[in-house]
């Protein structure tokens, strides 16, 4: 059969041709075979569109846009691609150029929106070309752009008009979310580069897609308000970017590291300090980044060890090398295991709402070794639910099922009276260790402080000895440990053994735990001053100290200031320098001792000298690198938690750039949400030549 022999179906039998305004029809709709894959890539013909419109306005002919809702084609865009004998064209179509404008600024103001709120922007099934087929998950994005859509007119137009011109394609939300990740990575650039100082913290992790991602943050100090004239400051850390990681060795990080800061137009000599956890190929004091960086790129950085992570590794080591200790918590873990399993975990909030009427609910926490304060947390919720857990175990004992009800004897058994001065002891000692934790992950923190919250949680855990009297064990933990035991009806740890024992088998006696106890405390105090009181650190500390006036007897000590100065380039080692940072220290003082309202930590001594600047420079800029140096790596743990929320097991597909444009807009919310749109249409305009008039 030739071609002019083949039957007219679909769109052609519906509309045949009938005369010469047929083909002003089929010029008016003709498309590309190529628009499917690139709606927004194709220029018009500017007088083929001139000659369809003055065609096709005769009231016998069908209308272009009553053919844009006929049946579509095999292109998968309404209508029929009909092909000339040059070949395929693509018509400029009716585009409300006017209010193209209008239409992609308000867009790109509701993007950011929906990325730093992190939730999904695309539907698994995405049907642009039907948005109202509710069968498709369209995703969230067009929904909302439909939802304006149905409120104002010029999103109307924009969103039903030619498919070509809608700039809804993922290409371009792509472009659009590229331009506003970089018009915030490029506001956190200028701050470093006005603030002259940064501190560099990095950490990496595997995503959903078993792909290695490196996190960089950087911390700094920025005006709280620029407009304000009070120039008070404050210590920020905003995450530049993600990255993937072809590999895990230190000379590959540490120039991946280098190469990400110069594209943004970062000096990395500038940084004065790292912060990692403690895997070697970060950490390690020969070949880790922290020293390669220093050895070929920032000579002056010193490295931070982060404390969040030493406080976890102290709780380790203290669990570990103490017997009773890991039985406590294998008890937890089992009571955990037990209780969530599908067939008890009803009961368990049946008894929880009848044991506590006036309470929610509440889930027992399971350990983690790599979550900070998940053994309080496990911990904490036991003990104020002991009652609500005896009773499930004698509920099951009495009702349920052979091997349900062997289960629950033998935890109960477990559950006896040492189990609960255990409890009461380590809830205590976890307790002093998740509030220092806390405290090490707040931005606000400094390295001073950081410090001298360690000295006084070492001088908490310096308990009496056994022969001497000690309140925190009497009233905290044995005291309250006895009043549970009676409530519950459970036979007490005696005062002394009942037998004697040929082997010893764990605390046997009130004295044993006591014994436990100090021992705890010591081994806390041991790890304590190994990890952060270590005399390695003690030059670091006394500069910082001396910058910190809460540390009376060593604030404005001479000496640190000297050598603190001269590490980070604020002065040389010329005598004239050195005296010229004396006589600073002694004006400060003396202006010190003159004015009411002295400062009283780190921060509020650099917002003080903030304002006499000209006159302090030299103090001035050793304060604001005390207070940029970070304590611990919290900010990229938080990064990859956002990580884990976007790039979910659903989205495990998505590219590296898009993942680290959608973490940089995620969790830099407070740049995010001022992001400039005027001129990320300018910037995205003039990237290409775009259909529409922006």
């Amino acid at each position: 059969m030739s071609k002019r022999q083949m039957p007219i179906t679909g769109f052609l039998a519906k509309y045949p041709r009938s005369s010469s305004s047929g083909s002003a029809v089929q010029q008016a709709v003709r498309i590309p075979e190529d628009a499917r894959s690139s709606p927004d890539s194709v220029r018009a013909d500017e007088d083929d569109v001139e000659k369809a419109e003055s065609n096709t306005g005769t009231d016998d002919q069908p209308h272009v846009s009553e053919l844009s809702t006929g049946e579509k084609g095999s292109i998968g865009v309404p209508g029929l691609s009909i092909l000339k004998k040059d070949g395929p064209t693509q018509p400029k179509g009716p585009f409300p150029k006017r209010n193209g404008r209008a239409f992609v600024g308000t867009w790109y103001d509701k993007y950011p929106w929906i990325e730093y709120s992190g939730i999904a922007l695309r539907g698994h099934l995405e049907d642009r070309s039907d948005p109202d087929d509710m069968s498709n998950n369209s995703g969230n994005f067009l929904s909302i752009m439909k939802l304006l859509a149905s409120h104002s007119q010029t999103h109307r137009e924009q969103f039903e008009g030619a498919r070509n011109s809608r700039y809804l394609s993922p290409k371009v939300q792509n472009d659009l979310l590229a331009l506003g990740a970089q018009w915030v990575r490029r506001k956190i650039s200028q701050a470093v580069a006005s603030c002259k100082f940064f501190a560099l913290i990095g950490d990496e992790s595997r995503d959903n897609s078993k792909t290695e991602q490196l996190c960089l943050t950087l911390r700094y100090l920025r005006p709280v308000d620029s407009t304000a004239p009070s120039k008070a400051l404050e210590v920020v850390e905003s995450i530049l970017l993600t990255a993937p990681c072809e590999a895990l060795t230190a000379d590959y990080l540490t120039e991946l590291i280098k190469d990400s800061l110069l594209e943004n137009s970062i000096n990395v000599s500038d940084c004065v300090s790292t912060s990692f956890d403690g895997a070697a190929n970060f950490s390690g004091s020969k070949g880790g980044v922290q020293n390669l960086l220093r050895e070929r790129y920032a000579s002056r950085s010193i490295h931070v060890h982060c404390l969040a992570h030493k406080a976890n590794l102290v709780l380790t080591a203290v669990c570990r090398d103490i017997p009773s200790i890991p039985l406590l918590f294998d008890t937890l873990q089992e009571v955990y295991v037990f209780v969530s399993s599908a067939a008890v975990h009803p009961q368990w909030m049946r008894i929880q709402r009848d044991v506590y009427p006036n309470e929610p609910p509440r889930e027992l926490r399971a350990l983690s070794e790599t979550r900070w304060n998940a053994r309080y947390e496990s911990a904490n919720i036991m003990w104020i639910r002991l009652e609500a857990i005896y009773d499930l175990l004698d509920h099951i004992i009495d009702n349920d099922v052979p091997d349900r009800r062997a289960k629950a004897e033998a935890l109960s058994r477990r559950l006896d009276g040492p189990f609960v001065v255990g409890l009461s002891m380590m809830r205590w000692v976890l307790k002093m260790m998740s509030a220092f934790t806390i405290e090490m992950q707040k931005v606000d923190f400094n390295l001073s402080d950081a410090i001298a919250r360690a000295v006084e949680l070492d001088l908490v855990l310096q308990r009496p000895r056994a022969d001497e009297p000690d309140e925190v064990w009497e009233d905290v933990i044995f005291g309250p440990a006895k009043d549970m035991c009676e409530e519950l009806e459970i036979d007490f740890v005696p005062q002394r053994p009942v037998r004697r024992v040929r082997a010893e088998k764990g605390p046997r006696c009130r004295a044993d735990y006591r014994a436990i106890f100090i021992k705890v405390c010591d081994a806390l105090h041991l790890e304590l001053q190994d990890r952060f009181l270590g005399e390695e650190r003690q030059a670091l500390y006394d500069g910082l100290d001396a910058l910190n006036p809460a540390m009376e007897e060593k604030f404005l000590q001479a000496g640190p200031l000297i050598g603190m100065a001269q590490h980070f380039g604020i002065i040389t080692k010329d005598s004239s320098a050195v005296s010229g940072l004396l006589a600073e220290v002694r004006t400060f003082r003396d202006t010190l001792a003159r004015v009411d309202g002295k400062p009283g930590s780190l921060m509020t001594l650099l917002q003080f000298l903030n304002e006499r600047e000209p006159i302090f420079h030299n103090i001035f800029q050793l304060a604001r690198v005390c207070a940029t140096i970070p304590v611990s790596s919290a900010q990229c743990e938080r990064g990859f938690s956002g990580v884990r929320r976007i790039k979910n097991f659903m989205r495990s597909t998505m590219t590296h750039g898009r993942l680290s444009d959608l973490i940089v807009i995620h969790l830099n919310r407070q740049l995010a949400s001022r992001i400039n749109e005027e001129e990320v249409v300018d910037d995205y305009r003039d990237a290409a030549e775009r259909r529409v008039d922006l």
